[in-house]
């Protein structure tokens, strides 16, 4: 059987990598045709997530004393088609890796998971303002070419 965007218990065991029951159903005769390739799957599109996001906000310097100073904080966001991910802070022209080394995402259950090699993930609650893209509250605008 099917879920109603035409799904099967397969598709979703593969897709999430329960690997003992996406076993399970193959060797219970499932249509191997019919798991989730990740390649193939483009609802990071449809859902207008891919893309370059970029926010920025100013700081007051508190080191400098002799005179009131901001740093501008520029924060980029970078959802590939192909679900790879990245994320930098640039700090007074200095650029600063995301320190958790999230390097690919997935929609799961209205919100954006992300991965990296350790094993750890992090999740993103998000949710779209018009043009702009609210990460964890946070807004974003998309950058254009």
């Amino acid at each position: 059987t099917t879920d109603k965007e035409g799904n099967t218990a397969l598709y979703w065991a593969s897709r999430y990598k329960r690997k003992n029951t996406t076993d399970l159903l193959l060797a219970k005769g499932a249509n191997p045709s019919k798991q989730y390739d990740k390649s193939k799957d483009k609802s990071n599109v449809k859902a207008g997530i891919v893309g370059t996001w970029t926010n920025s906000s100013k700081y007051r310097d508190y080191e400098n004393t002799l005179k009131v100073v901001y740093i501008t904080v520029v924060n980029k966001v970078v959802f590939n088609a192909d679900w790879t991910y990245k994320k930098e802070m640039i700090a007074n022209g200095k650029v600063v890796p995301d320190g958790g080394g999230y390097n690919t995402y997935e929609l799961r259950d209205g919100k954006i998971w992300l991965f990296n090699a350790m094993g750890t993930n992090s999740v993103l609650e998000y949710r779209f303002e018009g043009p702009t893209l609210v990460l964890n509250g946070e807004k974003y605008t998309k950058k254009t070419k």
